[in-house]
């Protein structure tokens, strides 16, 4: 019977139509939960609600966790408290995650601004914009959102609408955000109410939209954002909306004029600039506008002539003498064209777009060697722009003028390295180079090929050359400086000279930094790499160098302080996150680290290297099966040394040896002097009794590398368990043998053995010498035991063999 009066499920993701709202009391349900995090909290306290910021440049917000909503009526009554600085306040709305949602925010200091996050990017909806009615205490804020339309309000006054379809559903919450000027900021929530009733929001929206007043000087102030922006239509809107309730300015004339222009509208826009003029006949931009526009209009005659009306008053504007030149060359007065676009470019000689003009007049007046000058001027200007696009249009015509031209050779060969067509550019290159064409950036970019096709010692040497030909350029010295490193030579000097070129370069600082990293400088290191995050806090790269310095510092909780940062800020990325797993397994945390290596994997499935990094914190946290199925699958797709090491370490682990010794084997294949498998193999021949394998490549070890703690300590193992030790009494140097080994045959000596080799034993006190102490007393040409007199002899089985080692290492 009880189950009459059960609590019926409520499900959150739910799209509901309803009317809400609370006030904070006590008795209310809470929809807004009390929160903490990194520099924010929220609660509720004395009927309302704060969000406290405790750290400068923060910005948070509070979702409400209950239901989704799509068209709908929020209002909220928003305080700033006294004593912040700047700062904003305002809603997150249509949230569907962290990555997703609309932000609509007053500030402090008398503006607004809207935005909208897709998939982690931001989009400005609306750039910050002044606003009589946002005061700095209180604030009322509505928002009314139907379809893609949205409209904005303080206090009942209009402020801001706008069109945008990017997210149509989602959960609503507050938005605060805190700015430089002070440490702390405070807001209070007094009230919020949410209508998503269908009928209420039609409402809502028709009297806002239609019937109530709007004051057009907001109006007029919004368009001037919207302008500013790009938004050219919204504007042209807001500004014919405002002109119904009062008669525009002149200024406000030509801005409506600049969105009809930028809408490709010209003869609409010619009527508002004749609007402008007439209220002021000297307004200078619209004087100059009307020009361009009866150009753009193709009105040739009527353009030409107006400008010379005016251009007395203009006599060093660049760009109405451009346009004169384009009428008379429309007109097809070619010589007259050509003094004005020279003109044109006299006045300002950093605009290729006049070279190019007076060029093509040149051409037609039959000026072959002037069009060909200003072509190859026009060029350059367009490649330091690095506007390629109308590069590749001018190109064609310079070849055609002069093929042979070898400035013309290299704009064509940097525009064709630039299209990506490096085929062609590098046989251009090479050309150039071979006649000794002296130009710091055919250098460079040849350099830059040769490094794409793996060949970084050969591009080391036309790096060179660009810092000789150009040694005032920062980025020749940069990439010097990197390939130098790279190739494991010191970069020292180069990245000197990059750096005292430019101190706040932020991958001069990053290189910088690995420099003193690898000598172990950690103190430099740190500093140039905090530099170069304090300039890019997002990079990666520069995230996890500055993270390994720390960490090697001892800051081990700054060290994952910075990744973590990071991470929030922009999500999960696959190197990031392995970073993280390498710090943890460097810490001994290898449980963690495998996860971590587990949540890259899943980003980046077929990364080998984060593939080899989870098997072996597998291996160590004793997830056997899971690494062996990743090592498996290395050694299908990408098989190498320190792969079959691990899956021989795994094999040895499940009692697999042979197939331990298979994986050694394999690995030592592919690297003959990889010390790490040699030991790992010698090892497993020692617990299997062979002697004989172990201790040779322990001795190739020890060639290797004679201060190898791992293969000493072997081999300390290896004596103790087969070999039999044997001293030279004279001077304590010391013999190893095979404890269990064949009867040595009687030797026959032809040659004189090494000093280090045993000359023999005396059979009445059984002392035991080497040759170099041996050769000290001798009788009848024979080695003798200086205390007893007797011979020495090789008759023991052990010293034969020992001398037929030395023999044979000798032959």
């Amino acid at each position: 019977m009880f189950g009459l009066f059960k609590k019926k499920d409520i499900d959150p993701e739910m799209h509901v139509f309803e009317r809400w709202q609370t006030n904070f009391g006590m008795l209310k349900k809470k929809r807004f939960q009390d929160e903490e995090g990194q520099g924010y909290a929220s609660y509720r306290k004395n009927k309302a609600y704060w969000i406290e910021l405790s750290r400068k440049n923060v910005f948070a917000w509070v979702i409400n966790n209950y239901f989704k909503y799509s068209d709908f009526v929020i209002t909220s009554e928003l305080m700033f408290d006294e004593n912040n600085g700047h700062s904003a306040v305002g809603f997150v709305f249509r949230y569907i995650n962290n990555e997703n949602f609309y932000t609509f925010l007053i500030a402090k200091n008398g503006t607004y601004r809207f935005d909208v996050l897709f998939n982690g990017n931001p989009v400005h909806l609306i750039e910050w914009t002044e606003s009589p009615f946002i005061k700095e205490g209180s604030n009322e804020l509505m928002i009314v959102a139907r379809g893609p339309h949205f409209s904005f309000y303080v206090d009942n006054e209009w402020i801001a609408e706008l069109q945008d379809d990017t997210l149509d559903m989602g959960k609503f919450g507050f938005a605060v955000q805190n700015y430089s000027q002070h440490e702390n900021a405070l807001f209070k929530i007094n009230n919020v109410g949410i209508d998503a009733r269908s009928l209420e929001v039609e409402k809502a929206y028709y009297r806002w939209n239609n019937y109530v007043p709007v004051d057009a000087e907001q109006r007029i102030t919004y368009a001037k954002t919207l302008f500013a922006m790009g938004n050219y239509q919204a504007a042209a809107v807001q500004l014919k909306k405002a002109f119904k309730h009062r008669s525009p300015t002149a200024d406000e004339f030509f801005l409506f004029a600049e969105c009809l222009l930028n809408l490709e509208l010209y003869p609409d826009a010619l009527e508002q600039i004749k609007q402008c003029l007439t209220l002021n006949p000297k307004h200078n931009q619209a004087r100059l506008e009307k020009a361009n526009l009866l150009y753009m209009l193709n009105r040739f005659i009527q353009a030409r002539d107006y400008i010379k009306t005016i251009i007395h008053d203009y006599a060093d504007n660049a760009m109405l003498f451009n346009i004169l030149g384009n009428c008379e060359n429309s007109l097809g007065n070619f010589h007259n064209a050509y003094a004005h676009y020279k003109k044109a470019y006299e006045l300002d000689p950093d605009i290729p777009l006049f070279y190019m003009n007076a060029a093509r007049s040149a051409e037609k007046i039959k000026k072959k060697k002037e069009a060909l000058e200003l072509y190859i001027k026009a060029a350059r200007l367009f490649f330091t722009e690095e506007n390629y696009q109308d590069l590749s249009i001018l190109v064609p015509r310079i070849v055609a003028l002069d093929a042979g031209n070898r400035e013309v050779m290299s704009i064509q060969a940097k525009m064709l390295y630039h299209e990506g067509k490096t085929d062609q550019a590098r046989a251009l290159f090479v050309s150039l180079i071979g006649d000794g064409y002296k130009d710091s950036t055919i250098y460079f970019l040849f350099s830059l090929i040769l490094i794409d096709e793996g060949n970084r010692e050969q591009a080391y040497d036309y790096l060179k050359m660009a810092t000789e030909l150009e040694p005032k350029y920062p980025l020749y010295w940069f990439r010097l400086a990197e390939t130098e490193y790279l190739l494991e030579r010191d970069p020292g000097k180069a990245l000197k000279q990059a750096y005292e070129l430019d101190q706040n370069d932020v991958w001069i600082n990053n290189l910088y930094g690995l420099y003193y990293s690898e000598k172990n400088k950690l103190n430099q290191a740190a500093e140039y790499l905090n530099k170069a995050y304090t300039m890019a806090p997002k990079e990666i790269d520069i995230v996890i160098n500055l993270s390994d310095v720390l960490y090697r510092q001892g800051k081990i909780k700054k060290a994952y302080e910075f990744v973590d940062k990071l991470l929030n800020d922009t999500g999960e990325e696959a190197r990031l996150v392995n970073h993280k797993a390498n710090l943890l397994a460097r810490e001994g945390k290898h449980e963690q680290a495998a996860r971590f290596y587990e949540r890259a994997l899943a980003m980046e499935p077929e990364n080998n290297i984060y593939m080899e990094n989870c098997a072996a914190a597998c291996i160590e946290a004793d997830q056997i099966t899971r690494a062996n199925e990743l090592l498996v699958k290395l050694v299908d797709s990408a098989p190498s040394a320190s792969v079959y090491n691990k899956l021989g370490n795994v094999a040895l682990i499940r009692g697999e040896y042979k197939r331990a010794e298979l994986c050694y084997t394999e690995g030592l294949a592919l690297e003959p002097d990889n010390i790490e498998i040699k030991i790992n193999l010698s090892a497993l021949y020692q617990d299997r009794l062979d002697y004989t394998k172990s201790k040779q490549l322990l001795q190739q070890v020890l060639k290797i590398d004679k201060k190898s703690k791992k293969a000493q300590k072997l081999l300390k193992r290896l004596r103790d368990k087969f070999e039999l030790k044997l001293l030279c009494s004279g001077c304590n140097r010391e013999w190893w043998a095979p404890r269990e080994i064949e009867t040595q045959e009687a030797l026959k000596l032809y040659g004189e053995p090494p000093h280090e080799s045993p000359a023999g034993k005396c059979n009445a006190c059984g002392k035991i010498y080497c040759i170099e102490c041996a050769l000290k007393n001798m009788k009848q040409k024979r080695f003798i035991c200086p205390d007893c007199d007797e011979y020495l002899k090789l008759s023991d089985n052990h010293l034969r063999y020992l001398v037929m080692q030395y023999v044979s290492e000798v032959n």
